[in-house]
C-alpha cells in the first residue's frame, strides 16, 4: 500500500467549496454541547444525567445523599443519657477520650425511663463517695467533682433490686479498656482501679 500526500491545498479547497458567493461558511458548526445532547436524546435519562455530569456539562447527582460530618460518639441509651467532664474539655455528652491522656473529672446520669440507677465515684485523694441514684424519669445525679482538678479512678454500678441488666465500658490510664455487665437479679459491680492512682479516661453506659 502506498501512501499518498495530499497537501495542505486541498483543504483549503475544500474549505472554499463550502463558502458561498458572500464568503459565509455553509458548513454547519456544531458545538460540543450540541453534539453531545443529540447523542443523549435516545439513552434513558439515568445515563443522560451521568454522561453530563461526566463531561463536565452539568453538576447532577442522581440520588445521592452527602455524607454527613463525622461525630464524636454520644455516651447515652434508651434508658440513660450519660454526659463526662474531661479535663481541658468540660462537659461533653461523648463517653470521654482515648489516647490523649486527659482524666474523667464527674460524670453525669439522667434517668430516661422507668429504670432507676445507682452510682458512686472512687475520687483520687477523696476516695469513695456516697452512693447516688436517680429517682424517676428525667431526674439526674453528678458523681466527682468540678474545678479540682481531681480524677475518677473507679466507678460502682447498683440498681435497687436488681431488675434489669446493665453494663459499663471504662478505658484506664495504662491499662486499657476493661467492660464489665451483670444480669437482671444479680448485684453491682464496680469498674475502675483503686490505690493505684489510675485515672478513668472514658465510661460507657449501657442496659443489656
Amino acid at each position: 500500500m502506498r501512501w499518498i500526500y495530499l497537501p495542505a491545498c486541498f483543504d483549503r479547497l475544500n474549505y472554499n467549496r463550502s463558502r458561498d458567493i458572500s464568503g459565509r461558511d455553509k458548513r454547519q458548526k456544531r458545538s460540543p454541547l450540541n453534539h453531545k445532547m443529540k447523542f443523549l436524546n435516545g439513552v434513558n435519562w439515568r445515563t443522560r444525567a451521568a454522561a453530563i455530569a461526566a463531561a463536565g456539562l452539568i453538576a447532577l447527582s442522581v440520588g445521592a445523599v452527602a455524607a454527613p460530618a463525622q461525630a464524636y460518639p454520644t455516651n447515652s441509651s434508651k434508658d440513660f443519657e450519660v454526659s463526662t467532664h474531661v479535663q481541658n474539655v468540660g462537659w461533653t455528652s461523648a463517653p470521654g477520650t482515648r489516647g490523649q491522656g486527659l482524666r474523667i473529672e464527674a460524670i453525669k446520669v439522667t434517668q430516661q425511663q422507668s429504670k432507676v440507677i445507682c452510682l458512686n465515684a472512687h475520687v483520687a485523694t477523696i476516695g469513695w463517695q456516697q452512693r447516688q441514684c436517680t429517682s424517676g424519669r428525667g431526674t439526674s445525679i453528678t458523681i466527682g467533682t468540678t474545678g479540682r482538678g481531681l480524677a475518677i479512678e473507679a466507678v460502682e454500678v447498683s440498681r435497687p433490686g436488681n431488675t434489669y441488666a446493665v453494663s459499663a465500658l471504662v478505658h484506664i490510664q495504662n491499662i486499657g479498656d476493661r467492660s464489665v455487665g451483670v444480669s437482671k437479679g444479680i448485684g453491682g459491680f464496680t469498674v475502675g482501679t483503686t490505690g493505684q492512682g489510675l485515672r478513668l479516661e472514658w465510661f460507657e453506659l449501657s442496659n443489656l
